[in-house]
This record gives C-alpha cells, structure tokens and sequence, in this order.
C-alpha cells in the first residue's frame, strides 16, 4: 500500500499495486486498487497492448466469465483502462481468488495469457476507506 499526503488539504490517497514481468524481465501487465474521488474503490488496469484497435484485456475471477475491460488511454508502452469493483468482484477478493489475465499485443499475435491472484487485497479496500 502506498500513500500520498496533501496536509493542506487534510487528504490522503492510497493504492496498492502489482507489477508482472514476462520472463525476459520486460512489462507484462499491471493494476492497481485506487478510490475513486467519491472513495468507491476501482482497478486501474494496464497492458502493453500495441497499436492496434481492440484494445481490451480480459479479466476472469476463479470460476467467473471472464470481463472484458476496454483500455481507452494509450502511450507508446502501455494502455490503461478502469474496472470498478462490484460486489461480484469484492466476493472473489474475500475469496481470495486466482485471476487468469488475457490480452493480444497486436491483431496476428497469440494471446498473452497470465495467472495471479487477489490474495491480500481484501485488506487494501478496507484501508481506502
């Protein structure tokens, strides 16, 4: 969990982060959980998904049909996307669920398929309240 202090203000933003590289060391994919302004708690997705069109990555929370998150903001590495967290989503936290992540860098390329888990993310939410 990292956090930024506006004394000022008398404000605090949290998140908590997860960074995954391929076996190379190169980026693979990241989130974050966040609070939105309103305090609602969301994950900022990111994928190095290329220049290509559909840019999406698929998201699917144990046993659950995957979600597809469309990524509006690009640079020249990486593109980012939002997904709230529902109450579907809080439940597979609580669980502690795995997390199969899927995307294409471009539009002939196979599918970059990665496995990781919400393990220790319950406590995350409850702290950004």
């Amino acid at each position: 969990m990292i956090c930024d202090e506006n004394l000022r203000r008398h404000r605090r933003v949290c998140n908590a982060s997860q960074s995954i590289v391929d076996g190379d060391g190169a980026f693979a994919f990241s989130w974050s959980l966040a609070a939105t302004s309103a305090g609602a708690p969301v994950f900022v997705v990111r994928a190095p998904v290329g220049a290509w069109s559909a840019r999406t990555v698929g998201l699917a929370f144990g046993p659950v049909q995957e979600t597809v998150i469309r990524l509006e903001s690009c640079n020249a590495s990486l593109c980012l996307g939002f997904l709230a967290v529902d109450e579907a989503l809080r439940q597979a936290i609580a669980a502690r669920a795995s997390v199969r992540v899927r995307y294409r860098r471009s539009e002939t390329a196979p599918p970059v398929t990665i496995a990781t888990s919400l393990d220790g993310l319950a406590g995350a939410i409850a702290s950004l309240k």
